[in-house]
């Protein structure tokens, strides 16, 4: 077997594929992507003492395949629901983004080969110019989606809606057109086609059954939004009581006590309900944002609509410069609404999708077995619990948080709502002392910035738990993570198993990540020639100077019996250009003590005797004058403003 498994990717390669053919001979059809997942589940839990950093033996695969066999094909495990759950969701779901532009590029990949012969082609014949139009036409009911490019009735009814707009006559102009402008002119001309064959099903001239998309949108919608709610009122409740039972118990221990099996239980229930709901949030989320798209593009659609039924009812004959922008327009908003029923669709199938991966647990865990742990507990929803902590009383005092840890409150930051919250925006002190478990948390109680992330809290009590040793929760989390792999997509924490090796026997505690390694430039400055003992093997001749050696050679060659000659010449190669690069000086500013000033009184003297007097034995007398610093005051408050 260890020449079997040679490289490390070959060994996951095959072990990948035995564990999903053992896994398929039991009867439980496994993918790929699951079977990979649990593979670096099991490497990654450090009870299971496995070490990356050196090759996998014989001995390690064979007890890898094995646990991984058993938790792949164990029935009754309710977190392998929730990763399959997750794997699933992860495989079929895509952003709105994403979806519309691989369906864009779908379309355009089925419309390549009708391009490439249109852009191809220089009728001149007759013959030629019919096949020709013929392909214009197939172009034009591919790109729209009105019908199967094989029906003649859709056919006909497109062949005469161009025939209005570019006579079979006219064709000629468009072969002619270069070639880099072709393909917008006959994307136009589609979109023109387009909108005339939307316009005739609009006033009921079209006898092709054209899909009315907005009645279909209109029906659509409530029952999609029907589906979630349904889907949502099985999976709160059981939710809001798994969340009661494990705070009143497992938090403070005794639940645990005293059944340390239906502790575990419930809390892979929990996570399995939390990730049911945050998926059923994440698609409701998609639906208003398709049924707000599908509105704009319905209300634009029938105002177009409209504007060209009043339009053309009241004249024989219209310019086609003011009507063939507005056929254009119709064609836009039809395939607008054409991509949102398709991507409605796709959300309905994962609503569906979702919903068989919470049959574990409910065979598991009955509400009837819950029954005497729910004596004296209260069972609160997520909604109450966010109102019992809406008063300013509840929200975190920042005075109490140490000085490394910021708070954010609603009315202090402009962009609050838009702030993401690690945890998915579940309860950071309940993920970490609660053994896992998810409590949505308030974000108006404030937002905790720790290390540049931000936490969030179910309560302020937690808020101020968390503050106290945040390193030590954060590492919490991790390890929980790989213990119970689930939490790592339903808390979020991906980034920090990018860069996280499985613990070692004999590791540090607390030491659960391992640090990227960083490169950066770096430079030292020694000096030249430092002293050094004798006999240490420095030549003192060494010189790195290019031109210092050039001197040295040249006063080693005999040149007394050299003549030598030169010419300066503007070409000359003996003239160089030299360039040196320097640091420049840095700029500092240093902020000194301010400048003040005091007011003191003004000295006077006052020498008496100088004159009037014709004593000339009387000496002239020199007074003090000078108000003391409490007169010169008192008189500057007389003094009038």
């Amino acid at each position: 077997m260890a020449d079997r498994y040679g490289a490390t990717e070959a060994v996951i390669k095959h072990m990948v594929r035995d564990i999903e053919r053992q896994c398929g001979e039991k009867g439980h059809e496994v993918g790929e992507t699951l079977v990979a997942f649990m593979v670096k589940a099991v490497v990654l839990n450090p009870e299971n003492d496995f070490d990356v950093e050196r090759p996998l033996t014989s001995e390690d695969v064979h007890r890898l395949i094995q646990l991984c066999r058993e938790r792949l094909t164990d029935p009754a495990d309710i977190s392998l629901d929730t990763i399959k759950m997750q794997v699933y969701f992860d495989i079929n779901y895509t952003s709105r983004k994403s979806f519309l532009k691989e369906n864009r590029d779908v379309l355009s990949e089925n419309v390549q080969p009708l391009i490439q012969d249109i852009m191809d082609a220089r009728p001149r014949t007759r013959e030629e110019l019919e096949t020709f139009y013929r392909k214009v036409v197939a172009f034009i009911v591919v790109l729209s989606g009105l019908g199967p490019a094989t029906d003649m009735v859709v056919l006909r009814e497109t062949t005469a809606a161009l025939q209005s707009v570019l006579p079979q006559s006219e064709l000629t102009a468009i072969s002619k057109i270069p070639r880099e402008h072709k393909l917008s002119q006959i994307r136009e001309l589609a979109y023109i086609v387009f909108g005339i064959r939307v316009f005739n099903k609009h006033i009921g001239k079209s006898a092709t059954a054209i899909a009315d998309l907005p009645s279909i949108l209109e029906v659509a919608f409530p029952e999609t939004y029907g589906m979630i709610e349904k889907h949502m009122d099985l999976a709160a409740p059981d939710a809001h009581t798994y969340t009661a039972i494990l705070e009143r118990h497992a938090m403070t221990g005794a639940l645990k006590a005293v059944d340390s099996a239906l502790t575990i239980q419930l809390t892979e229930a929990l996570a399995n309900c939390r990730q049911h709901m945050a998926y059923l949030d994440l698609l409701k989320q998609g639906v208003d944002k398709c049924q707000e798209v599908s509105n704009r593009h319905l209300e634009n659609y029938r105002s177009v609509a409209e504007g060209l039924r009043k339009q053309l009812k009241s004249r024989h004959a219209v310019q086609t410069a003011q009507v063939y922008p507005k056929f254009r327009q119709l064609g836009e908003f039809w395939a607008g609404m054409q991509e949102e029923v398709v991507f409605l669709g796709v959300l309905r199938n994962l609503v569906d999708g979702v919903a068989p991966f919470r049959k574990v647990r409910q065979e598991q865990i009955k509400r009837a077995s819950l029954q005497p742990y729910l004596e004296n507990i209260t069972i609160r929803t997520d909604q109450e619990r966010l109102a019992e902590t809406a008063s300013d009383e509840s929200r975190i005092d920042d005075d109490l948080v140490p000085a490394n840890i910021e708070v954010y409150y609603p009315e202090r930051v402009a962009n609050f709502s838009s702030m993401e919250t690690e945890y998915k925006g579940f309860c950071a002190y309940a993920a970490a002392c609660g053994d896992g478990i998810p409590v949505p948390g308030n974000t108006r109680l404030g937002i905790v910035r720790y290390r540049d992330k931000y936490y969030s809290f179910s309560t302020k009590e937690a808020a101020q738990a968390f503050c106290n040793d945040p390193a030590r929760c954060v590492a919490v989390v991790v390890q929980l993570a790989r213990q119970r792999p689930v939490l790592i997509q339903l808390l979020g924490l991906h980034a920090h198993f990018s860069t996280m090796t499985p613990a070692r026997p004999g590791a540090m505690d607390g030491r659960m990540l391992t640090k990227p390694v960083t490169k950066c430039d770096a430079g030292t400055q020694t000096d030249t020639h430092a002293p050094l003992p004798e006999g240490t093997g420095i030549v003192k001749s060494y010189e790195w100077n290019e031109w210092e050696l050039r001197r040295k050679a040249l006063r080693l060659t005999n040149l007394r019996t050299k003549v030598t000659k030169s010419t300066q010449t503007t070409v000359s190669g003996y003239r160089r250009q030299v360039e040196t690069q320097v640091y420049l000086p840095k700029t500092k500013q240093t902020q000194t003590s301010r400048d003040k000033h005091t007011d003191i009184p003004k000295p006077a003297m006052y020498v008496a005797g100088l004159r009037g007097t014709t004593e000339h034995t009387k000496l002239p007398t020199k007074m003090d004058l000078t108000p003391t610093i409490h007169e010169h005051r008192i008189a500057e408050d007389l003094e009038p403003k």
